[in-house]
């Protein structure tokens, strides 16, 4: 039997750790299952010994902002981790903090292993040393990761991407498009986060304004509470809200209009054409621009290795800039279709979640 202790600090990685439990449960019904997580690892049937909706920060004014509660989180997963006495830690993403985690626990004897790698061919490329030192086992969820990680003498395990299981619309097309009095209807996503949402939707409801014959699905969660999606009086007969089902607006939707992010190669596997948006701090930005290392900051840009979808970030996210980029999708919609699909067949293999949770427990089951 083995006793698994997995650690993630945001939404998207508590979603794609949530899809290993069931293959766990069905491989080795008796695995004690413990983590860091959040909504969809509770619902796995998983024990949260710790919520992350005190962990995301992101942004290096955030992260400075919020140094003494990080601190305590540091100590407090180091006391869990001690207690719990895990076969394994296993790290999803947030490299940040779980690299100071790894270090931790391979000092103490863990075995370790990370899953959905931390994007250090981005930024930071000399985390791979740390990963390198810290961690036993590295499972990457890029095409082109296994190569990269190579160059630092570090074996990896390629499945698959996660992010194409589990893309299931909850509503039909029929009722999705019931809400509707238009047939251009335009997907609006600004992120998971808080701090996006408030960033990004004041541009987007602005947007909506100057586009007077279309209607928009604005997808919204239930952990956020709801009047920070308050929409403007003037705009309600054209704004609807879809709670907690992005994969309907993804599907369903003529376009999109995302939050940098997962959900952009969520809306590519849907084939579906994006305008991809993002704002942070002048300071961040200014920091993020000599750090990064790479010329797209779309995850689907990024697989393609060229542009597929525009990007708008920082001064270039603005109204006018997204009528602008809205009719040129709209003129190449069929190329970007075409594009789209080849992108999320680069992402696509068998049973992924199922052979990634296999290999874990060859590892690191008592039998």
């Amino acid at each position: 039997m083995a006793k698994l202790f997995i650690l993630c600090g945001e939404p998207s990685g508590d979603l794609h750790a949530a899809k290993l439990i069931p293959h766990f449960k069905s491989i080795e019904p008796d695995t004690e299952l413990y983590a860091v997580g959040g909504v969809h690892l509770k619902n796995a049937g998983v024990t949260v010994v710790k919520d992350i909706s005190d962990m995301a920060f992101m942004g290096f004014v955030e992260v400075l902002k919020n140094l003494r509660a990080i601190r305590k989180n540091f100590q407090e997963v180091k006391t869990l981790i001690t207690s719990i006495n895990p076969d394994a830690i296993i790290f999803i993403d947030y490299p940040g903090f779980n690299l100071k985690i790894a270090k931790f626990a391979k000092e103490r004897g863990f075995r370790t292993v990370y899953y959905i790698t931390p994007k250090i061919w981005a930024w930071n490329q000399k985390r791979a040393y740390k990963i390198k030192r810290y961690i036993d086992d590295v499972i990457p969820i890029f095409p082109f990761e296994p190569k990269f990680y190579k160059q630092y003498g570090i074996e990896t395990h390629y499945f698959g991407h996660p992010i194409v299981e589990g893309l299931n619309p909850k509503e039909t097309k029929e009722i999705f498009l019931s809400r509707f009095n238009s047939t251009q209807i335009i997907g609006l996503m600004p992120g998971s986060r808080l701090s996006e949402i408030r960033t990004l939707l004041p541009t987007l409801f602005q947007y909506a304004r100057n586009q007077k014959n279309a209607q928009f699905a604005l997808s919204t969660l239930s952990s956020i509470d709801k009047k920070e999606y308050q929409i403007p009086s003037d705009l309600m007969s054209r704004v609807h809200c879809v709670e907690d089902d992005p994969y309907s607006i993804m599907s369903y939707s003529s376009f999109l209009i995302v939050a940098s992010g997962t959900a952009n190669l969520e809306a590519a596997c849907f084939n579906t054409p994006m305008i991809v948006v993002y704002q942070v701090s002048p300071l961040t930005y200014f920091l993020a621009k000599r750090l990064v290392k790479i010329k797209h900051v779309s995850p689907v840009n990024i697989v393609a290795e060229k542009e597929i979808v525009k990007e708008l970030l920082q001064d270039d996210f603005s109204v006018s800039r997204l009528l602008v980029e809205s009719d040129k999708l709209l003129k190449n919609y069929d190329v970007i279709k075409n594009e789209l699909k080849r992108v999320s067949s680069l992402l696509d293999k068998t049973n992924i979640s199922h052979s990634v949770a296999n290999y874990i427990l060859k590892i690191f089951s008592k039998k």
